[in-house]
């Protein structure tokens, strides 16, 4: 990833995902079906790299998905899912 990209994640709220934070954003799944939610918090550390908070809403983002889109669509879709959480 190039480094004005890298820049502008770090400025726009964008942090590296910790297991603290895929537990959190696993939570209700963990009080609704435990066995599930520790496979899926496996498969998620593998795929999401960055993570952005929207309120209390966590959203999981993949290396993939930062790298192929452009600074301008990561901004114009984090204006549509802010809108979504508000």
């Amino acid at each position: 990833m190039n480094q004005d990209k890298l820049l502008y994640l770090e400025q726009d709220g964008y942090k590296p995902v910790t297991d603290e934070i895929i537990r959190e954003s696993f939570k209700s799944l963990y009080e609704n079906a435990p066995h599930i939610a520790k496979e899926k918090e496996t498969e998620a550390k593998e795929k999401f790299k960055y993570y952005k908070r929207y309120g209390s809403e966590i959203m999981l983002y993949s290396m993939e998905y930062l790298e192929r889109n452009s600074i301008d669509e990561l901004k114009r879709n984090a204006i549509k899912t802010e809108r979504r959480f508000l």
